[in-house]
């Protein structure tokens, strides 16, 4: 299994690459070929986790309607890349990779971050947070400022949950934590909270989330469910 989930990782990994750059980035791509290659991770994903978890469906509908015009192709990336490190964290877990599982959590929680801040035209947010130029608390302060200035409801909860996860990768990395395994389980659990409650705020946006909330939160759970 050690050698499926890390042959997987790979493709997972180079696909989405080539879908971020292709849909945002103005890369050429053969999109024909990138929809097959996300059909065809999505039936490798749902046999690795099991056939409840039903992702192959959600990715294959998404993956038939790629295109840059077409709503699907964001969605398409958000729901693998969300799920597929949610995945990742689980099998570090259980690997004893404890920082890489940690960092996972991490990137599960970043897509949606990143997508809101660039979704009202402040990438330049994301690129300060990645140089160190504020902290990962101002960040997620700002997108929480700017979400409540809409309306949305939830914003606390969502901005602490995201917080937490990127303090537990933090501690989790220079092993400031009396338990490690602990507290990876801790971040999965509060990353998979996370993505169950991003698609709330997506609705209090008024932005499309082409899979039912409940869907996403059964999703998350039956992940979850392996740490």
């Amino acid at each position: 299994m050690a050698v499926a989930f890390a042959t997987l990782d790979k493709q997972v990994r180079a696909t989405l690459r080539t879908l971020h750059n292709y849909l945002w980035m103005g890369e050429p791509a053969d999109v024909k070929k990138l929809r097959a290659d996300f059909i065809a991770i999505g039936a490798r994903w749902e046999a690795f986790l099991g056939k409840k978890s039903a992702v192959a469906r959600h990715v294959r509908t998404r993956a038939a309607k790629l295109s840059r015009e077409s709503e699907q192709g964001g969605a398409l990336y958000g729901f693998v890349s969300n799920y597929w490190y949610l995945t990742a964290a689980t099998v570090h877990l259980k690997g004893k990779k404890y920082a890489t599982a940690a960092a996972a959590c991490c990137e599960a929680v970043d897509g949606p971050m990143i997508g809101l801040a660039s979704g009202f035209d402040h990438h330049d947010w994301v690129d300060e947070k990645d140089a160190g130029k504020i902290t990962y608390e101002e960040y997620a302060h700002r997108i929480a400022d700017l979400l409540d200035g809409k309306g949305v409801k939830n914003v606390a909860r969502f901005k602490r949950l995201a917080t937490v996860v990127a303090e537990l990768k933090d501690d989790v990395a220079v092993n400031n934590v009396p338990d490690r395994a602990l507290a990876v389980r801790s971040a999965i659990h509060t990353a998979a909270l996370f993505l169950a409650v991003y698609p709330e705020i997506l609705e209090d946006l008024g932005w499309e989330t082409t899979v039912p909330p409940a869907e996403h939160a059964r999703v998350a759970s039956f992940i979850v469910s392996r740490a």
